[in-house]
């Protein structure tokens, strides 16, 4: 893995983690919430968490 990618992995866990603290909800339900965000916008819903 590259500097690129290490950074990248970083700022990402880095928002979660931020996400989590700031809506008060465990990372993996950050993570759930964000998978089926972006699942149904690729699928033209709507984006919202």
């Amino acid at each position: 893995m590259g500097e690129k990618e290490k950074n990248d992995l970083f700022y990402v866990c880095s928002l979660i983690e931020y996400a989590g603290r700031r809506t008060k909800n465990h990372r993996g339900d950050v993570v759930a919430a964000m998978d089926d965000a972006f699942s149904c916008h690729s699928q033209g819903g709507s984006f919202e968490i």
